[in-house]
């Protein structure tokens, strides 16, 4: 039999990852979205932009709570600034601790210098697992962003 050749084969996987960001179901969408990222930091052809908007949709309220997580930290590491409003009242009032620690981190990541009261407020409250996270966070954004990695 004939065998696929290896670029069919890539888009056939392509497209079944961005196919996956279409379902409901948590652990598929969040594998798409972490495989499509992976990818991206890897393959030129992989769509930024679309994977950016893909998954600032994904993490806004409506979809499953692990593929908000999911999507939320990787509006952190797409650098989807338009996501830090929504970021910023996240993590403080969000419906679970993942996922204001998701939104914690994304501020962290991407944030600026206004968000260092909200975030040192985290800092010092009494959710342990958000206060670490915030903590992670006031050091991150205190050191700037992280150099790009070495090709």
């Amino acid at each position: 039999p004939d065998l696929p050749q290896p670029d069919d084969e890539r888009t056939a996987i392509e497209t079944a990852l961005w196919n996956s960001l279409d379902e409901r179901a948590a652990g598929v969408a969040g594998a798409g979205m972490l495989a499509l990222n992976r990818l991206a930091g890897r393959y030129v052809n992989i769509d930024k932009a679309r994977l950016a908007e893909k998954v600032q949709k994904l993490a806004g309220s409506g979809n499953p709570m692990q593929i908000r997580v999911t999507a939320m930290q990787l509006c952190g590491s797409l650098g989807v600034a338009s996501m830090l409003p929504e970021a910023r009242v996240v993590a403080q009032t969000g419906e679970t601790v993942p996922l204001r620690m998701a939104a914690v981190g994304m501020l962290g990541q991407m944030g600026t210098a206004d968000d260092v009261e909200l975030l040192q407020g985290l800092a010092n409250g009494s959710d342990k697992p958000v206060k670490t996270a915030a903590t992670y966070a006031l050091k991150a954004l205190k050191a700037g962003p992280a150099p790009e990695p070495k090709k």
